[in-house]
């Protein structure tokens, strides 16, 4: 077989396997069946455990008993009936095509076959649960990948398995059972907050606050997107009631968090905390909670505090950290009325019973509080006094000894760099950590973020006045992260790019709850009235963006820099405050309803505006269009008023200047282009150049042109990017690495439509815990703008962690399905891997017993040895001082040799008896 080119790398996955069978395989399949190449996309597999009332599967996968049970269906989605799949599966199985399912995790991966059923025209396949690889210790949930041919890339379906019996979660009774008539006059909600397993995060909880007559605390738990029949729903109130009887009126939830083994729930009377979900004992047990009584907390409804909880998201299971994992550390930041001067921080780990004061160790007033566990580090969102700035603190704090009597504050020494400090139009509410990359997120007014850890930030999105954001949502299986504000708009973003998007508005005056999958998708957890119905509304992102995306008209200047790049000036509008362009908009397009469209490369903001607030550089993709006037037919005389300022004059005979052509631009080659502001007469006008005018200049007829740049779309680009990761991580994205040894990996990237031409890598890596691995990486790029990052790491330090590796495509769209790639190491000893001491010689049965084996050296050094009466082994402190308990070749009349040290006078115990020597008087204990 021909070496396979550079460019195959370019194609899709199974481009990458280079199996010529896989491909005569997709070529056969598009030469013989009914369905034509241009509308092969309208074609999709859909799986499922059960089919709905409608006969269709909903692509959900659920291992309830012994067996899973996969149904699957081919679907034409402009003819989507049952009917029409049992017509297409004849088509393919009279062929001789038969899907096959693969289900993952980040270390094992396994692929089954689906077999025929010809009678009720479907694919079926039934896996014994012994047959999957659910580690005893694990949890979370699978990923399935379900395709007609492996690795081809087309007729297929992503979905994940969840396995109810093995969700710790599922198997409690929260608390008492919900009346479905509860619900039914339940029409007006006054909040939602959701919650989400760390490891599952198809399972989710909704904590609805209701304005019944009649008191009530409703809890829904569902792991189907809060479908009927995937959905539990709970009064909370009588466990409250019970164990805070004398304060048991007028409810509500505050805040909620379900940590990996807990759920914490803080409500306007009390702080409570769940027994140890992993503790069950069988399916419908009801889920325990004690009451946390914190000093200061809570003083009674009469003096409500405000309580916020602090949790970095995580999920540590024993196959990823074994007896590494470190505590979680969960904070909590409480405020009365009376507002910042009064907040205290507290800090636990679980079981989350004794919490630790933290108010005074730290200087200032603290926002939020977070550990990094990764990097050992605490990270502190605060103000100082006499200075409202909000700034970060990175202090180490590496698994830290709390007690209620330590003062000490937290010194510079233990930073392990400076302070950084935000703009002062910057109101800071909160921060959290990516749980998939370990991005720093820091939101309120504005939103930041960090790849380092809290040294640099970099500003994603800024608010209108009086906004700010309040919730926001992420998962460790995806790079993918949300926001919302007070105002109940939904920003969506993804790591590594530098940007934000509005996803969605308000529709009520609630809040909306926010809930990402296993796979990525953003629902909307809404309550809708007419229904009484709480409803979780899959947000179509790329068609959402579209949407939100307005119409701009604020003045723009050209300037032509190349025949495809051109820089963009946005002309000072006094209504606004703020500039429209900033490095925020990086890698969006402007859209001009007169025509052309120009992909944004570079942002500046001038630091001191005067006539331009600030200026893009452009990559053309399609040409700006100028207006056909016969104004251009005649010459333009250009005289500057002062610095930018000019007077523009035509020799108007039959056409001249008119009120409309304020706003135009006028562009010339090898000159300044000069922006229309003020319409004068109809052969004067004034104008803003962008480059400062010297001298008076003339411009000859049918030398310039005018260009209507005044309606725009500032818009996300369609995704132009692809990438690739090598197929031993896309296989096994989490690797084991012990000291001394490396590992690596790479992954590439391409632009679809071309190198553009200032041909900045697309790829850069960030590192949770440099401290624990040596990172290099080599990047490498071919003719074909084909770009390669390739990563080594190596475990130089003999301390154990896990790392997480991230590579990020910072160019892409968020419409991109993947804009970075996460690799997990585990800095540890490999599970699999085993110590094993071959000896050099065989020794026979006959010699151990009265033989005198030696060495085949010229000394013949005997390889047996009598031990002397009552034998100890050493321990690590020496020969001296024997530590175990084991005592060899026993004598008890005889004493005990090496007894000086007290450790080694209790620590042994007989094992044996030499011949029968008092063997009356002796306790054998073995």
């Amino acid at each position: 077989m021909a070496p396979r080119s550079s460019k195959c790398a370019l194609q899709t996955a199974f481009c990458g396997k280079a199996k010529d069978t896989t491909l005569h395989v997709i070529l056969f399949i598009l030469s013989t069946f009914s369905v034509k190449t241009s509308s092969f996309e309208s074609y999709k597999l859909r799986v499922g455990s059960v089919r709905g009332a409608d006969g269709k599967l909903d692509n959900r996968l659920v291992l309830q008993d012994d067996h899973l049970v996969v149904l699957c269906d081919l679907v034409d989605l402009t003819h989507d009936t049952v009917q029409r799949s049992q017509v297409l599966y004849q088509e393919f199985t009279s062929l001789g095509h038969t899907p096959s399912l693969t289900i993952s995790n980040d270390t094992w991966r396994e692929t089954f076959p689906f077999m025929d059923d010809s009678v009720k025209k479907e694919w079926s396949l039934y896996i014994d649960r012994n047959h999957i690889n659910a580690f005893s210790d694990s949890q979370g949930q699978w990923k399935v990948v379900v395709e007609l041919v492996e690795g081809s890339g087309i007729f297929h379906v992503s979905t994940s398995l969840l396995d109810i019996s093995g969700e710790s979660l599922l198997r409690w009774s929260v608390s008492g059972v919900v009346d479905k008539g509860v619900l039914d006059v339940s029409t007006n909600v006054s909040s939602i907050l959701v919650t989400q397993s760390a490891c599952s995060p198809d399972i989710v909880m909704a904590f609805v606050q209701t304005t019944l007559k009649f008191q009530v605390a409703l809890i829904g738990v569902s792991y189907g997107n809060f479908q009927e029949n995937y959905t539990f729903w709970y009064d909370l109130l009588p466990t409250l009631c019970e164990l805070n009887p004398h304060e048991c009126n007028g409810v509500k939830f505050m805040d909620a968090i379900l940590t990996e083994n807990h759920l914490i729930v803080f409500t306007t009377h009390g702080f409570y905390v769940s027994d140890d979900l992993t503790a069950h004992n069988g399916t419908g047990q009801v889920l325990e909670f004690i009451k946390i009584e914190i000093s200061g907390v809570y003083n009674g409804s009469s003096n409500l505090q405000h309580l916020k909880i602090w949790y970095k998201e995580k999920c540590d299971v024993a196959y990823t950290c074994g007896q590494y994992c470190q505590d979680e550390y969960t904070s909590l930041i409480v405020s009365s009325e009376a507002g910042q001067d009064s907040k205290r921080v507290y800090v636990s780990s679980a079981p989350y019973r004794v919490w630790f004061d933290l108010t005074s160790r730290i200087e200032g007033q603290v926002i939020a509080l977070l550990q990094d566990d990764k990097k050992g580090n605490m990270i502190v969102l605060k103000t100082q006094e006499n200075d409202d700035r909000a700034r970060v603190a990175v202090y180490n704090f590496d698994n830290p000894l709390f007690t209620n009597t330590t003062t000490d504050t937290f010194s510079e020494e233990s930073k392990p760099f400076p302070e950084f400090t935000f703009p002062e139009d910057f109101h800071a509410s909160g921060l959290f950590l990516h749980p998939h990359c370990y991005a720093l997120y820091v939101l309120g007014t504005q939103v930041w973020v960090s790849s380092d850890g809290g040294n640099l930030f970099t500003r994603l999105l800024k608010l209108p006045d009086g906004e700010t954001v309040v919730r926001w949502t992420a998962n460790q299986h995806h790079d993918t992260v949300v926001f919302t504000t007070d105002r109940g708009k939904t920003y969506y973003g993804s790591a590594g790019v530098s940007r934000l998007v509005l996803i969605s508005l308000a529709v009520s005056k609630t809040i909306p709850g926010v809930h990402l999958d296993f796979q990525g998708n953003v629902h909307l957890v809404e309550w809708l009235p007419s229904t009484s119905k709480l409803q979780a509304r899959q947000i179509d992102i790329p068609n959402s963006i579209q949407i939100h995306e307005t119409l701009q008209s604020s003045l723009l200047a050209m300037q032509p820099f190349t025949d495809k790049e051109v820089y963009l000036f946005e002309y000072i509008d006094y209504s606004r405050y703020t500039s429209i362009f900033t490095r925020a908009n990086l890698w969006k397009t402007l859209n001009f309803s007169s025509g052309g469209k120009v992909l944004i490369i570079a942002a500046e903001e001038f630091p001191s505006p005067d006539i331009f607030r600030s200026y893009i550089k452009g990559y053309v993709i399609s040409p700006l269009k100028h207006e056909s006037s016969n104004l251009t037919m005649q010459s333009l005389g250009i005289a500057p008023f002062n610095r930018n300022t000019a007077y523009l004059e035509i020799n108007a005979t039959e056409v001249g200047w008119s009120s409309d052509d304020v706003g135009k631009t006028i562009v010339s080659p090898r000159q300044t282009s000069v922006l229309l502001t003020e319409y004068i007469n109809n052969t004067h006008m004034v104008g803003q150049s962008v480059t400062a005018l010297k001298s008076d200049f003339q411009l000859q007829p049918s030398r310039w042109r005018l260009y209507n740049l005044r309606n725009w779309t500032l818009a996300e680009d369609e995704c132009q990017h692809v990438l690739i990761p090598d197929e031993v991580v896309s296989r096994y994205p989490m690797q084991y690495l012990d000291v001394g040894d490396n590992f690596t990996f790479s992954v590439s990237a391409i632009r679809k439509n071309g190198i553009l031409p200032d041909a900045k890598p697309l790829l850069y890596v960030t590192v949770s815990s440099p401290h624990l691995v040596k990172t290099d990486s080599r990047y490498s790029v071919d003719k074909h703008g084909y770009q390669m990052l390739t990563v080594t790491l190596r475990h130089e330090v003999y301390f154990p962690g896990k790392v997480k590796v991230t590579v990020h495509l910072w160019q892409a769209s968020l419409k991109c399905p993947k804009t970075s790639y996460t690799v997990t190491i585990l800095c540890s000893c490999p599970p699999g891997k085993r110590l094993r001491y071959e000896y050099p010689y065989v020794i026979s049965m006959e010699d151990y017993l009265h033989g005198n084996p030696k060495d085949d050296t010229f000394r013949k050094r005997p390889l047996l040895f009598d031990l002397e009466v009552n034998y100890r082994p050493p321990s690590k402190y020496g020969i001296a001082i024997p530590m175990s308990p084991h005592v060899y070749n026993v004598d008890p009349s005889k004493a005990i040799p090496r007894s000086m040290f007290h450790v080694s006078q209790e620590s042994w115990r007989f094992s044996s008896v030499l011949a029968n020597k008092a063997k009356t008087s002796v306790t054998v204990q073995t």
